[in-house]
């Protein structure tokens, strides 16, 4: 199995949290149209566009899970996953970590945008510097699972340089 096969297999799995995320929203989205407030014709349609984002996002991981691998893993980088190769195992760890960061924190920036479409204007809101350093940990987040994912071979050939043994002469 190649690098870009685990991968897309992560895709997947990522696909379904995503997809879990969607039925949350259209959870909130039933009590929204049910509650009859003629004011929530606006927010309804900024949920939906909310849900539309998570949705292209779950079903574009679900069904083209090897073109999306493909973008993240270069061609260069794909090689068969040896049992005792530590830099393919590596690899393949980093960049799940940066496809569960960025997941992560698109999933976050679309209840960011979500509860703030979903806000009435008119509400003055208390915690606007908690909200601020939410939206920008949340950015910083989105930036380093990209970072993770792209330079996956750089950071886990730092990772293995970390880890080799000292040399003789630095030794005891």
């Amino acid at each position: 199995m190649s690098i870009q096969h685990i991968t897309a297999i992560g895709l997947r799995l990522l696909a379904i949290i995503t997809l879990f995320h969607v039925v949350r929203h259209l959870i909130w989205i039933s009590v929204m149209v049910y509650s009859n407030d003629p004011q929530t014709l606006q927010q309804f349609m900024y949920g939906v566009a909310g849900i539309l984002i998570l949705l292209v996002v779950g079903l574009g991981c679900w069904f083209l899970p090897m073109s999306t691998a493909r973008l993240i893993v270069k061609p260069a980088w794909d090689k068969q996953v040896q049992p005792f190769n530590p830099m393919s195992l590596l690899r393949v760890l980093v960049i799940f970590i940066g496809l569960v960061c960025f997941l992560h924190a698109l999933l976050a920036a679309s209840n960011y945008l979500f509860s703030w479409m979903l806000t009435d204007p008119s509400i003055e809101i208390v915690n606007l510097d908690q909200m601020k350093a939410s939206y920008l940990s949340t950015a910083w987040q989105l930036v380093l699972g990209l970072v993770l994912m792209n330079k996956s071979h750089w950071i886990s050939q730092a990772l293995l340089n970390i880890n080799r043994a000292e040399s003789p002469d630095q030794a005891d």
